[in-house]
Parts: structure tokens; sequence; C-alpha cells
């Protein structure tokens, strides 16, 4: 109901009462507002959502996004690229001889292995608009919006010697040691979303080509969209 201009949740009871009249019964309406509490219920409901929401979408080892936060964020900076016209780069990022440190040291260790390297990661990207998920096993993506080759490049080679320099490994096992291969790719987004499988097959390509060519490196894919692809066409 709406009280002086609000709308108010009231709780209201009614019931015939015999007792005070000799005229027959008295019907007796009793109200509460119980408006606060209501909004305290919808509060929580929302939050528990919100938390169920980031739960779905977030690692729970390294607390990046996962594969279906991933696509969630590519679709959103998808359009907003496809909107301004500015570039998007993709990184794909496997660490390499993650079998062999599994196999040797345990899970548990591997697992401290991939937070590391998730951490390495974060903290070399760009701060702003740099996304960064664990796409499954040892593998991650990132996203770069307003990023070209050659800057994406940069930073993705920067990546590759920061987890070089964390030497991890075994003193025991002195030809296992735990490095990331990177596959780039940059596209002009368009309105064809279905080129967003693309731009993840040309990053995952020249991943499989850094890792073919000795891992521990950078390898730069490409994609044949671009900008004047999607340049309107006159009417």
């Amino acid at each position: 109901m709406t009280i002086g201009g609000s709308f108010r949740w009231v709780d209201v009871q009614v019931w015939l009462d015999r007792r005070w009249s000799t005229n027959g019964p008295v019907v007796v309406v009793v109200g509460k507002d119980v408006t606060d509490e209501r909004l305290r219920g919808i509060e929580r409901i929302e939050q528990l959502n919100r938390e169920l929401d980031l739960a779905a979408t977030t690692d729970l080892l390294t607390g990046l996004l996962n594969r279906r936060g991933l696509a969630r964020a590519e679709s959103t900076e998808w359009a907003a690229a496809a909107a301004s016209g500015d570039v998007l780069s993709m990184f794909v990022i496997d660490v390499d001889h993650f079998k062999i440190y599994n196999d040797l040291f345990g899970h548990a260790d591997g697992d401290q292995v991939l937070v590391a390297i998730a951490q390495a990661i974060r903290e070399t990207l760009p701060g702003g608009t740099s996304i960064l998920a664990r796409y499954g096993g040892e593998e991650f993506v990132v996203l770069l919006p307003a990023t070209g080759t050659d800057r994406a490049r940069a930073i993705a080679e920067e990546l590759v010697t920061t987890v070089r320099q964390l030497s991890i490994g075994h003193p025991g096992h002195a030809d296992v040691r735990v490095t990331v291969s990177v596959g780039v790719a940059t596209v002009f987004p368009g309105l064809d979303t279905s080129d967003r499988t693309r731009l993840f097959r040309a990053a995952d390509l020249a991943l499989y080509r850094a890792k073919r060519g000795g891992r521990d490196r950078v390898s730069v894919g490409s994609v044949t969209t671009s900008r004047e692809r999607y340049e309107p066409e006159e009417m």
C-alpha cells in the first residue's frame, strides 16, 4: 500500500470479535508496517544472488575469472570495441612442462605453481582494462582492450620473462623449469560476433607455434578482420 506518497508493506490481520458488541460480531483489523523487514529480506536475496553469480564466474583456485566469466567479459569488450572502432588483443597462455612438474611433485604443489603464475601474470598486465581468466587446467587467457599488436607483443614478452624469473623447479631436476608460452592475436571487432571464435583460434594457433618452437616464448598470429571490413556501406 501507499502511505504518504511512498510504497509500504503492511502485515494486516482481520478477524471477527464477538466479545464487545451485543449487536453481533465486530470486524477487527490490525495492521503492522513491515517495510524495513521486507527491504532487509530483499537486500539479502540480492546479495545472495550476487554471491552466486560471482561463484559461478570465478575460478576457485586462482580467484581469476573462469571460462564462463571470460565469455561474459569477452562479449562486453567485443561489443564496446565494435561500437568504438577500437582494437582488441588476446593472449592464450600455456604453462610449459606443467604435467612433468605435477607428476614429480604432486597436485598440491602443482596448484601452488598455478597460483604463483596467475599472480605473476596479473602483476605484469597493465591495470585498468586488462582481463585475465583461467581457461582450464594450466591454460590462461588475457583480453587487452585498446591494445594493438606491437604493444600486445611487448606485454607478452615481459610476461614470459617475469614467469621465467620465478625459477620454479627443483634442484634435483635441473631440466624441469616451469615457464609459459604465449600466443597473441589482435582484431578490430565488428558486428559479426562469430569473429570472436576466430580471434581465439588465431591466438591458440600462435600458442601452438610457440610451443613447437621451443616453449618459453611468444608467437604472434593474425586475424584477417580489418577496420575497413566493418565500415558501413554507403546507401
